[in-house]
């Protein structure tokens, strides 16, 4: 059962965003105007005037595209905006006979005004005098806890680790595009040691409950750590490289636990995690804070690397820079005094080098820590039949720290470890041979063991129920280090908080730790049963899915049966494929609808010059009139002065003069290149076209097509055309 949606301000904002959006083309505001909307006024002078409407979903998400704010709602977002809009606020009727399954509406909503803001402002006051109070808490406890966050550098003096620890217990700590959900508990010795060490910063995260030690890595790294010193007051750089979830993030947090370590470094310990898209002068300023100084104000990267260089200058602190993606982000860390030292993980090797580091390269686990990890993520020993069974299992997923915590957490909900082998088994070949050329010729080490994690982050995610791995999903496209408790996931997923609590504490049990949380967001999204649904999912996924992930991303966009969402999610995907475009354009060539295909055509466009001619040409193509202005009139921007002619008589063929003048105009930026001829001859046949319509269209018309007066007769003719319509408008009131 679908659940209901919250009350909450930002699905007030999406149906305020289609009343307004509506308002504004009944006001004839917008400049691009060629929309299928009928409507009608109903008692236009009563104190509640009623406005008739009759359009489809498609033209009222185009309308949104229009408006005055980012991005557009999608089609289930309007579908959900006019229920609200009918059963909510009760200002709007449903005139139509069958409602299940159709994209058409016709409707009737009973406003408060002719005045469009009068009626935004009566939807503000409406809303909120109907909203239940179980909204109100939601929100209250949501923006509570997001000042918490907020005020904690400047209120909180405590060591961070304390602040840290709190958010973490809460529920999911989401940082720089590596995603953790943590499960951890807390000593009171922790907790002592961190007050006795108030004013000293310690940022690092907590180790995990099932931490395993892994000595033959940490006791050389911790060696140089502490003995380590620069003689030419040249800071010491080291750098942890591995594989993604091969445990490099745990190998440092544990050397940042070690006593001695903290007996170097005795002025505190701080953290940045960077990921692939972090906010740097953010990071930066937080460790001003953490160092004690509220007062800086952050101007720029670079004076806050100059700032903190200052503060540093005689202190011993250890700088670890966590998840380094790029070496630009990384060297703005790339500061500290003589007793400082700087410790980043990195999966790229061209990093380490950059930053002229001693590199340590981090392999998986030996077998026997392997097994240890397992019994420890168990809770239970692992012995005689079943350990072999779990030996395999090891080996099998490529003795990789995160494979085998998830295949403990499939074991826990009662898995074999033969079962789970296999299945981890089928999966990889599943990926190895999944629309890929290059993946037959997958055969080094390093990318066996991604595909064996792949797959094992794969499965977890299959084995959810379809409404967990739908909220699962969700989490993707949330923004890189935002910390989420149950209250803000209740915002999140549009359910209350208990629910929220249970949900996250279910994530938890099935040891999703994810280190790079997209695999798996995608993975969900393309189990979302519901088409509209699954597009959405896409559409919110797709600018931040990194380039290894967008085959796969492109191939279950092309999965999707329903064209128009189909369309919705490779158009999403569109400006993330330089490297794919010609798998995106074949798909797109493969739609059937032949609207939705010269829209899709029409947004590959931009990154695809070349195949500006096939979208024109599919834009022509398409039967349906209305669609045909629609396609074109979106591609005329675009279009290069040599494809114009074929613009403009694709324009003249369409038999509707509504239409035809919407392309003509949407065609006007273009057509001030051509030749005057023509130019005049187009001009002398529109200007009657333009004059039968409503007054509003054809202001707007007017001003597009002011290049082409100028370009015909210049500066004299514009004015006057200028001053006669201030003398006509005299007349509309």
């Amino acid at each position: 059962m679908p659940r209901e949606p919250t009350k909450g301000p930002v699905i007030q904002k999406r149906v305020k965003r289609l009343l307004e959006a509506l308002l504004c083309f009944i006001d004839g505001e917008f400049e691009d105007g060629n929309f299928k909307i009928e409507f009608d006024w109903k008692e236009a002078d009563s104190a509640n005037p009623k406005l008739t409407v009759q359009t489809t979903l498609v033209t009222l998400e185009l309308l949104t595209q229009k408006d005055k704010y980012p991005g557009k709602l999608t089609k289930a977002q309007i579908r959900e905006a006019l229920n609200l809009l009918k059963d909510f606020l009760k200002i709007l009727e449903d005139n139509r006979l069958q409602t299940q399954g159709v994209e058409n509406w016709h409707f009737t909503v009973k406003l408060w005004s002719r005045n469009k803001e009068k009626n935004l402002k009566r939807f503000d006051e409406v809303w909120e005098n109907n909203r239940p109070q179980k909204s109100k808490t939601l929100e209250a406890n949501f923006q509570q806890d997001d000042g918490k966050v907020q005020d904690l550098g400047e209120t909180v003096k405590l060591q961070p680790q304390i602040n840290q620890a709190t958010e973490n217990y809460q529920g999911l700590n989401i940082k720089g595009g590596n995603s953790t959900i943590n499960n951890v508990t807390f000593n009171s010795n922790q907790i002592s040691n961190a007050v006795q060490q108030a004013g000293k910063p310690f940022q690092a995260p907590p180790l995990p409950e099932h931490f395993v030690e892994r000595p033959e890595y940490s006791n050389d790294l911790k060696t140089r750590l502490i003995t380590e010193s620069s003689s030419n007051h040249t800071l010491i750089i080291t750098a942890i490289h591995g594989l993604g979830s091969v445990g490099k993030s745990t190998l440092a947090a544990a050397l940042a636990h070690n006593a001695e370590i903290q007996s170097r470094f005795c002025d505190g310990i701080l953290w940045a995690t960077l990921g692939q898209q972090p906010n740097v002068l953010a990071l930066l300023s937080g460790w001003v804070q953490a160092l004690g100084d509220y007062s800086f104000k952050p101007t720029s990267v670079e004076a806050t690397s100059s700032h903190l260089r200052t503060l540093l200058y005689d202190k011993a602190v250890l700088l670890v820079v966590d998840d380094a993606w790029n070496t630009e982000d990384a060297q703005a860390f790339n500061f500290g005094g003589a007793r400082c030292q700087v410790l980043v993980t990195t999966r790229e090797g061209h990093i380490a080098d950059a930053l002229a580091a001693s590199t340590y390269s981090l392999d998986i686990m030996k077998p026997d820590q392997a097994m240890e990890l397992l019994t420890k993520k168990l809770r239970r020993e692992i012995t005689g039949i079943e350990r072999h069974s779990a030996e395999n299992l090891a080996k099998g997923v490529g003795y990789l720290p995160l494979a085998l915590e998830l295949a403990a957490a499939e074991v826990a909900c009662g898995t074999t470890w033969n079962e789970l082998l296999a299945d981890i088994q089928q999966e990889v070949a599943r990926l190895t041979s999944f629309d890929r050329p290059e993946a037959e010729e997958i055969t080094d080490e390093a990318s066996l063991k991604r595909l064996s994690l792949t797959a094992s982050l794969n499965l977890s995610v299959k084995r959810m129920p379809p409404e967990k791995q739908q909220h699962f999903s969700w989490l993707g496209v949330l923004p890189e280090d935002v910390n989420i408790n149950k209250m803000m996931a209740a915002t999140l997923w549009q359910m209350d908080k208990r629910d929220a609590a249970k949900m996250l504490q279910y994530l938890r049990n099935k040891a999703l730790k994810l280190l790079d949380i997209l695999p798996e967001a995608l993975a969900a999204a393309r189990a979302i049963q519901d088409k509209s649904l699954r597009a959405d999912a896409f559409s919110a996924l797709a600018e931040k899915l990194p380039p290894e992930l967008l085959p796969e991303a492109l191939a279950a966009a092309r999965g999707i049966q329903d064209e128009d969402s189909r369309a919705d999610a490779l158009s999403a995907l569109a400006e993330k494929l330089p490297d794919i475009l010609p798998e995106a354009l074949a798909a797109a060539r493969a739609i059937q609808n032949e609207f939705f295909r010269a829209n899709t055509l029409s947004a590959l466009a931009e990154k695809l010059p070349d195949i500006l001619p096939e979208a024109l040409a599919a834009a022509r193509a398409i039967q349906y009139e209305y669609s045909r202005a629609n396609a074109l009139s979106a591609l005329a921007k675009k279009l290069p002065p040599e494809l114009l002619p074929e613009a403009l008589a694709a324009a003249r063929a369409i038999q509707d003069k509504d239409y035809r003048a919407n392309v003509l105009s949407a065609l006007a930026s273009g057509l001030s290149q051509m030749p005057t001829a023509e130019l005049f001859s187009l001009w002398q046949d529109t200007l009657h076209e333009l004059s039968l319509r409503t007054r509003s269209n054809l202001l707007r018309d007017i001003k597009a097509l002011f290049p082409v007066i100028f370009a015909l007769s210049g500066e004299a003719a514009t004015a006057e055309i200028a001053c006669a319509i201030f003398d006509v408008a005299r007349w509309w009131k």
